[in-house]
């Protein structure tokens, strides 16, 4: 279900707006809502970071060779 929905807008951006949607061949409420689907899509995603926070504790010793250890074990020498 569609909604009207009244914004303010800077005169000279809406003239950019509508250019932009004339050569894109799509209405400027189609544009709006493209944006807010691609807004909300992102601002819902969860950040790297975030994810980074919940993994589980390791138990690798600060001191290995990472890149030794991973060819010892490519390796079968582990």
């Amino acid at each position: 279900m569609k909604s009207k929905l009244t914004l303010t807008i800077d005169a000279v951006l809406i003239q950019r707006i509508k250019a932009y949607s004339k050569k894109q061949g799509k209405s400027v409420s189609e544009i709006v809502e493209e944006h807010f689907k691609v807004l909300l899509a992102f601002s819902q995603q969860e950040s790297f970071m975030n994810m980074v926070d919940k993994l589980p504790p390791h138990n690798i010793p600060r001191d290995l060779n990472l890149k030794e250890a991973y060819y010892q074990n490519k390796n079968g020498k582990a």
